[in-house]
């Protein structure tokens, strides 16, 4: 990880005297304190092109874009689209901006990996800064397939749940249904042949009761003197 410049050098429009040229490690120093500045820099911009095109009329940015700042609406995205992605500038000091514009297309989880955990890379381990655009490029493409095979995972369990309490619940329905079924067998008269075989004795049993009471009958209409 390149160590973060507390110090920065005096770089802007000043000149070492020819016989005092400026040593390679001042050199590397002043290059990696603009660097980290340029990468801040694409930050601080994508800030206030979002607060620009919040303020302006709906047909109005492109338009801004050209004659105010000379930026494509493109360019304007990208820029966006990393102060979007990174909550302040400290992620991107240090990184080229294909580094960040390729963090800032992956998700919030693979970024925030990435930038907090040195990761491995052809057997070793490296932090985002110490990889190339190959490197970090491999890297994003296989966290993103892993990312993609776990949300498929995780969506085929969702479906199995959802198939398995569904089945539960005709399960249910049906003994429900059932029991139901047999309640009403119960609480039903008897079936038709025994509810049959009930009428006839019923009916036999009323016969003998009136072959029994004929005389009893006659008696009595004899007695009311009815013809």
């Amino acid at each position: 990880m390149v160590k973060e410049i507390e110090n920065p050098p005096a770089v802007q429009g000043e000149e070492a005297p020819p016989d005092q040229p400026r040593t390679l490690e001042q050199l590397t120093t002043e290059i990696l304190y603009i660097k980290a500045q340029t990468c801040v820099n694409y930050w601080e911009m994508g800030c206030r092109l979002k607060e620009v095109k919040a303020q302006l009329p709906h047909g109005e940015w492109g338009k801004w874009l050209a004659e105010a700042v000379d930026f494509s609406q493109d360019s304007a995205g990208r820029l966006i689209a990393i102060a979007d992605a990174f909550p302040n500038s400290a992620p991107v000091r240090n990184l080229n901006f294909t580094q960040i514009w390729m963090l800032a297309t992956a998700s919030p989880e693979i970024r925030e990996d990435i930038l907090a955990h040195p990761q491995l890379v052809d057997g070793q381990m490296k932090t985002v800064d110490e990889m190339s655009k190959r490197e970090l490029e491999k890297v994003i493409r296989e966290r993103k397939a892993a990312e993609k095979e776990a949300q498929k995972a995780k969506a085929e369990l969702k479906e199995e749940r959802a198939l398995r309490a569904q089945a539960q619940n005709k399960s249910a329905a049906l003994s429900a249904q059932l029991e139901e079924a047999k309640r009403q067998a119960s609480a039903a008269s008897l079936p038709a042949g025994e509810a049959e075989k009930a009428l006839d004795r019923e009916v036999g049993g009323l016969r003998a009761h009136l072959q029994g009471s004929a005389p009893v009958l006659l008696d009595c209409i004899k007695s009311t003197g009815t013809p």
